[in-house]
């Protein structure tokens, strides 16, 4: 049996992977947002308070792939729920540690929402979390 990219010539299957490997930190922020534009202002000096206690539940918003190219999870089908947005002692971010590319070389997209939907105002429709933005780590 000839030895190629496919075939080591033991006549062994082929193995595809479909487990992450690749993980980074995905992190965001919630927010009341009074003029609802969806638009995140400064923690320090901003007009709009930044809260604490949220959950969010982040979901993939591409395709994950196995190394071979078929698609594992279509987008929205993994999902992480739970993950606490920030503290009360002025970290304001909620965090995971997601995968950050799938095994055909992909970068994820994830997009976050809110699971409580009470507000410290009385108006959760105010509430807001951005899109979550991804700090890579090895």
């Amino acid at each position: 049996m000839e030895l190629t990219n496919a075939n080591d010539g033991m006549n062994c299957p082929v193995t595809v992977k479909d487990i992450p490997e690749e993980f980074g930190d995905v992190f965001g922020y919630v927010w009341v947002d009074f003029n609802d534009d969806g638009l995140r202002t400064s923690i320090e000096d901003g007009s709009e308070p930044h809260v604490t206690g949220y959950d969010v539940t982040i979901r993939n918003a591409t395709q994950y792939k196995d190394s071979s190219g078929n698609v594992v999870h279509e987008a929205g089908q993994m999902e992480y729920s739970g993950v606490m947005s920030g503290t009360d002692t002025g970290d304001y971010r909620w965090q995971a540690n997601l995968p950050c590319k799938d095994n055909s070389n992909n970068t994820l997209e994830w997009v976050a929402s809110l699971i409580t939907q009470t507000s410290p105002i009385g108006r959760p429709d105010l509430l807001q979390t951005d899109t979550p933005r991804k700090q890579m780590t090895q």
